[in-house]
């Protein structure tokens, strides 16, 4: 089980990790073509547990999926702070974001 924290992201020293120029929008708006936030990607598949610490006070989901890699990731923006998690499709299926 991958245990994150929205200061987890926020150490992450580089920004702009993944945008519009590196995904493409499956549903949703989609990434900006610069994202100026601290971002994380969380690839797995249907067995494995992403456990978001404060996910419902902490992180908002957007309801944008992107392809990045033959992946698809659902993407959350942090409430405060300037960070984004994109969490692999087959972990959220499951229900495995904890």
């Amino acid at each position: 089980m991958l245990r994150i924290t929205l200061q987890d992201v926020l150490a992450q020293p580089a920004l702009n990790l993944f945008n519009a120029h590196n995904t493409t929008a499956v549903s949703g708006t989609g990434l900006n073509g610069t994202e100026a936030k601290h971002q994380l990607m969380v690839r797995g598949d249907a067995n494995d547990f992403a456990q978001v610490s404060n996910l419902s006070t902490d992180w908002a989901p957007t309801h944008t999926v992107v392809a990045c890699d033959g992946h698809h990731y659902s993407v959350y923006n942090a409430k405060t702070g300037d960070a984004q998690l994109l969490i692999d499709m087959h972990i959220v299926n499951a229900s495995h974001v904890l």
